[in-house]
């Protein structure tokens, strides 16, 4: 009797096996070209978009900024790079591998 009420109880209880969470859309921006990688750093309202430049281009690569607040976008944030991935950031400084052949760090303080 205890194992079929406890068994009862855990059906009851317990959340279906087979439902799946979904993910609902918040917003999306099209202002983007080649998208690679997004950071946003914790204390800020700006989306860094690392971009891909032109298929066959050198060099031309871009990081973009986004207000995930106003929507306001700076394209060409930062500039003259091959593919910027891996975003992350620190109080002062963001970091990113451009296309795996280089790490560079940008001071936040003069790009902000």
């Amino acid at each position: 009797m205890k194992l079929v009420f406890g068994t009862l109880l855990t059906l009851v209880l317990a959340p279906p096996a087979f439902a799946q969470p979904s993910a609902r859309e918040i917003w999306r921006s099209d202002h983007v070209e080649r998208p690679e990688a997004v950071h946003v750093p914790l204390d800020s309202d700006w989306a860094i978009i690392g971009n891909q430049g032109p298929e066959g281009a050198e060099q031309g690569g871009y990081l973009s900024r986004l207000h995930l607040i106003t929507g306001e976008f700076q394209k060409f944030w930062a500039s003259g790079f091959d593919g910027p991935l891996g975003i992350v950031s620190s109080p002062d400084r963001v970091f990113f591998s451009d296309r795996g052949e280089r790490v560079v760090v940008l001071d936040r303080r003069t790009v902000w």
